[in-house]
């Protein structure tokens, strides 16, 4: 299995949880506040309904309103992932591994993009 398709699995593996547990009808008596790493960013951007929920024409503004708290919650567990990852493998690099990385980083932030995921070539 490619590293893409590990990806899917994965990420959907998290949504399906994230549909199990919003679908639990035992009452919760107050709302909880999940922890994140101090690492991962926090997001600014208030989830919108993606295809195909946004489709649906029929969905009540409860149906709308739970849907929108499961694409929040895993959008932080995925940021959450990534932040852990980046630390583990930055963990792993040595002193001048860490910096060019760094520099990486800074230049593909001063060009206002995230860059996509490459192979070292010949791969």
């Amino acid at each position: 299995m490619n590293r893409i398709s590990k990806w899917v699995v994965a990420l959907s593996s998290v949504a399906i949880g994230a549909v199990a547990l919003a679908a639990d009808p035992a009452p919760q008596s107050a709302p909880q506040k999940t922890d994140t790493p101090a690492t991962a960013p926090a997001s600014t951007r208030r989830p919108r309904l993606t295809m195909p929920w946004s489709q649906l024409t029929d969905l009540s503004d409860d149906q709308k309103t739970k849907i929108l708290d499961i694409i929040g919650k895993t959008n932080e567990e995925i940021a959450a992932v990534r932040s852990k990852e980046r630390s583990d493998i930055m963990a792993l690099l040595n002193v001048d591994q860490k910096k060019k990385a760094e520099e990486i980083d800074a230049s593909r932030a001063r060009r206002g993009r995230r860059g996509a995921a490459t192979r070292p070539a010949g791969q």
